[in-house]
């Protein structure tokens, strides 16, 4: 094809790495992809003559052993639109595969939620169910909460 070379060994998307697991035209490397789990799928035209096919999805981790799922991303180009259900594991196979590891994302996201704006000083009581007033004679306690400070 003119003007094709090896996909990129690593891309940087929203400032995260993704790794190339496998390159579309190399037949020899092994993938597990009947554990893949899909979860997003998305089919656009590219130009007259090709569209755009990306799976997104992860690895879970082997069972009984410590290793980390993996988030993925499958990209490739068909002539013609290509609807989810009408993927083979054939078609996943002819797909370039990209992995980001989800310990940075963890970390990353942890990070994020827990220097949020509300300090512990300022924790807000959560209850089980909604506050639906005062009965006849009950004090919410509002008014002596309010007194005290």
């Amino acid at each position: 094809m003119t003007g094709y070379s090896e996909p990129a060994k690593t891309l940087s998307v929203m400032g995260e790495t993704w790794e190339l697991v496998k390159s579309a035209t190399d037949s020899a490397v092994a993938f597990p992809f009947e554990r893949v789990n899909i979860t997003n799928y998305s089919c656009e035209k590219l130009n007259d003559w090709s569209h755009v096919l990306i799976f997104s999805g992860f690895l879970p981790p082997t069972p009984n052993t410590l290793e980390m799922p993996k988030r993925l991303v499958f990209i490739g180009f068909p002539q013609s639109p290509v609807a989810w259900v009408n993927t083979s594991p054939d078609q996943l196979r002819k797909m370039h595969i990209y992995k980001a590891e989800m310990k940075s994302f963890v970390n990353e996201f942890t990070t994020a939620f827990l220097s949020g704006e509300c300090s512990y000083s300022e924790k807000i009581d959560i209850k089980p169910y909604p506050v639906m007033g005062k009965e006849k004679g009950e004090d919410d306690g509002r008014k002596q909460q309010n007194d005290a400070d």
